[in-house]
């Protein structure tokens, strides 16, 4: 039950910090860069690498 709350916490916690970070980046960041593409890319790579690897 401890770890619940810990992670119900944590979620309730972070989840408005992102969603701030993210309206607050709209105006600065591009999807079309190609830094943002290579970082997205790479996100995706080790996503796909983690599920192979579970899965």
């Amino acid at each position: 039950m401890k770890i619940k709350a810990i992670m119900v916490f944590f979620i309730a916690t972070t989840m408005p910090f992102g969603i701030a970070l993210r309206i607050g980046l709209s105006n600065v960041y591009n999807d079309n860069s190609p830094t943002a593409l290579i970082v997205v890319g790479l996100l995706n790579a080790c996503s796909v690498g983690l599920l192979n690897h579970i899965g």
